[in-house]
């Protein structure tokens, strides 16, 4: 998560980056890995959004195994 988190960071930092002020040459290439940096983040956000759900699913699916004893106690 710390990569994650990072590149979060980053991006926030470079995309106000004006374009008039750098070279075409160096201009496209970083316009292209910003690009997919923010998809590649965009992606992470949509995976860990959807482990986070199938974790709470499993975790609220769970079911306790019978304590025997307990059943007893309660008969008696």
């Amino acid at each position: 998560m710390n990569n994650i988190n990072a590149l979060k960071k980053f991006i926030e930092k470079v995309e106000n980056v004006k374009e008039e002020e750098y070279t075409e040459a160096s201009w496209k290439p970083f316009e292209e890995v910003l690009k997919s940096s923010n998809e590649a983040l965009n992606e992470a956000d949509k995976n860990a959004n959807r482990e986070y759900i199938n974790l709470v699913t499993a975790y609220l699916n769970l079911r306790l195994k019978p304590d025997k004893d307990l059943l007893k106690k309660e008969a008696d």
